[in-house]
């Protein structure tokens, strides 16, 4: 049905209606109903919501309303509207009970779906029931809105929030054939004009009013508040300070909460976080509040995406995206577009929004955001990863960035040469750390940490390997007894999946590790003689030493600050390329998802003493050096090779 399609009288139709005992004639496009039968048969579908894939209200929406829903209608958007359905349910009493707070992704759409078609809905079913499915039972919710009040970040936005709803009522031909209902100005009681912000419909006033505003007895006659919708009440202005923030949560708190009916009452808020210190996050935090997190994508499969599909330097505020180097724009576009086609391809992403925001899209939005220095801000807004800067115990500014550098090997000793950090190569003592984890898939990754500490005790942190691998490495030859029980193979391609004992001791042998510790806790201690007599068989002399580790969570958060912390706040630690999800681990430390990266540079860091400053290379191999460029690329060719090779396990 479209809005060409009203239900008419076919004059030339000799069928009755088919809805028992109906003696009337039915009519064109309703499939054999006469018209009261018809919107009563098509009112049936529209007021059941017990099915989220096959909601009552999309189907309404998609027959009255197919301007506002052009595209396939993504699980989320079916997500939100069920919640909010469900604050209707008979079983809660008060407003108290009916707090409901989303926070979506910016871009979501949820301001079209909330401020437009669910308050239409509700007007035009006014004193009506739907039915709702929870917990596998069927309850049935009477709607009894008198007073509907929108608020937004403007009183010119909440305004033209009213009059949308208000136009579509009165021009909408489809609205008008089922539900005759008409229109009625309401009057401002302070100043007795009719108002544009607000009207009366099918027994309810709907209002639209700004942040800030006053709400209390601006209609004359209305009730109070039985329904308040808030979107997106903070400005770009007014989030940036704290006199502004300040007024908002006093106006919500004082004023707009006390204006919702007590008994009746629904406060349904929904926003993106633009700050830590606004209501939203007030609500996150209060229990009493039900509060449902609606992401871009999951978190870990973000941070895969920008790792391994974008070049990121934090420290310098550059973000390189494929085929950069193309000068035409037209082409680059092409390029990229298919490059991140491909890369979509290759997996589900569980992406909220495909149709809307695709790869591409999401590596432009980052790219805009390092540019910016504003990542932080990109993790707040599209995965409401929130915490405020003070209390953060790293920050992203002490990630140096380290610049064109080359490992030079020579007299048992690893040199690290870089003009722009030193006149000349240093001595450098190669370190591999080990977190170890149990293999499953809701558990921590076993990670592998490289690093190196230069004899003035700065560090560099070369790379970071992380993945849900078991302690040996399982082979694709079947040879029916163990022949290499204890021997560890070079050749990826022998390889079916990987162990971080054998990756460990093929990272060893690539940096010329000198010390390799195994974090452990408890009775864990077997993997470190187990690596240890693994590096024996293969003739590995790096030292190989266990780290006890406190297994409880906050000892573990205050061993890496411990740690970590004087290091990276006098600026000691030179960050190589590709490291984004362990800068994200330690800038949220205590507050991120996982902190398994960052446990495993804590092993790498702690009771190492630096080299000998008198070691020096000969100027022989200095002159022979390839060249900083040409070191560099080689070896990023190189661990992008390896990580491929993780990713496919």
């Amino acid at each position: 049905m479209s809005d060409t399609q009203i239900p008419s009288v076919d004059v030339n139709s000799s069928s009755e209606c088919k809805h028992d005992g109906c003696t009337r004639k039915a009519i064109d496009n309703t499939d054999g109903y006469c018209r009261p039968h018809f919107i009563e048969y098509k009112e049936s579908i529209y007021l059941n919501n017990c099915d989220i894939d096959n909601l009552g209200i999309i189907q309404w929406a998609r027959d009255l309303l197919p301007h506002y829903v052009p595209q396939k209608t993504p699980k989320f958007h079916l997500l939100i509207l069920m919640l909010l359905l469900r604050s209707m349910h008979p079983y809660l009493k008060n407003k108290m009970e009916r707090l409901l707070n989303i926070v979506s992704f910016r871009g979501s759409g949820k301001s079209t779906l909330c401020t437009m078609i669910l308050p239409l809905y509700l007007l035009v079913h006014n004193g009506k029931s739907f039915t709702i499915k929870h917990d596998n039972e069927i309850f049935e919710c009477k709607i009894n809105e008198k007073f509907i009040c929108i608020v937004s970040e403007t009183g010119q936005l909440a305004e033209d929030f009213a009059v949308r709803i208000r136009d579509e009522l009165m021009t909408n031909q489809l609205l008008k054939a089922f539900y005759k209902v008409s229109i009625q100005d309401a009057v401002d009681e302070r100043t007795g004009q009719l108002t544009r912000k607000a009207f009366k419909f099918n027994n309810c006033f709907l209002l639209g009013i700004g942040s800030g505003m006053q709400l209390r007895g601006r209609i004359k006659g209305a009730y109070r508040v039985t329904l308040l919708i808030a979107d997106d009440i903070y400005s770009e202005r007014k989030v940036k300070t704290e006199i502004g923030r300040g007024q908002i949560r006093k106006w919500w708190n004082a004023t707009v909460k006390n204006t919702v009916d007590d008994l009746m009452g629904k406060i349904w808020c929904l926003g993106t976080i633009l700050h830590e210190d606004t209501i939203t996050v007030d609500q996150i935090n209060n229990p009493l509040w039900k509060t449902e997190f609606i992401r871009l994508m999951p978190l870990d499969l973000f941070r895969e995406f920008m790792d391994k599909h974008m070049d990121i330097n934090q420290s310098t505020g550059e973000c390189t995206l494929p085929y950069s180097n193309v000068k035409d724009e037209y082409e680059q576009i092409k390029l990229r577009r298919e490059y991140y086609g491909t890369i979509a391809n290759s997996r589900d992403w569980q992406l909220a929004w495909t149709e809307r925001i695709d790869m591409y899209m999401i590596a432009l939005f980052v790219a805009d955001a390092v540019r910016n220095r504003e990542l932080s801000t990109f993790y707040q807004e599209y995965f409401h990863e929130i915490l405020p800067d003070a209390n953060k115990r790293f920050h992203k500014e002490q990630f140096q960035s380290l610049p064109q550098f080359s490992l030079l090997y020579t007299r048992d000793t690893v040199f690290f040469h870089c003009l722009d950090l030193y006149p000349r190569p240093m001595a450098i003592k190669m370190i591999l750390g080990i977190d170890t984890a149990s293999g499953t898939l809701d558990g921590d990754d076993s990670v592998l940490a490289i690093g190196g500490i230069l004899p003035d005790n700065r560090w560099i942190v070369f790379e970071v390997i992380a993945g849900k691998f078991g302690m040996r490495d399982n082979s694709y030859i079947n040879t029916g007894t163990d022949l290499r029980y204890g021997k560890v193979m070079l050749n990826y391609s022998d390889i079916q999946k990987i162990g971080y004992i054998d990756e460990a001791f093929r990272k060893a042998q690539q940096y010329k590790v000198s010390v390799v510790k195994v974090g452990y806790a408890g009775n864990e201690k077997t993997m470190v003689d187990e690596t240890r007599k693994i590096f024996i068989m293969n003739n590995s002399f790096a030292m190989v030493q266990g780290r006890r580790q406190l297994s409880f969570e906050g000892a573990k958060i205050e061993r890496i600050q411990s740690t970590l912390h004087s290091h990276y706040t006098t600026y000691s630690v030179w960050h190589n390329k590709g490291l984004a999800k362990l800068e994200h681990q330690l800038e949220y430390l205590g507050s991120a998802k996982n902190d398994d990266e960052a446990d495993a540079l804590e092993v790498v860091f702690s009771n190492e003493m630096p080299p000998n400053d008198e070691l020096y290379v000969e100027e022989d191999v200095i002159k022979n050096d390839p060249g900083m460029d040409e070191a560099r690329l080689l070896a990023m060719d190189y661990f992008k090779n390896i990580k491929k090779e993780f990713a496919r396990n």
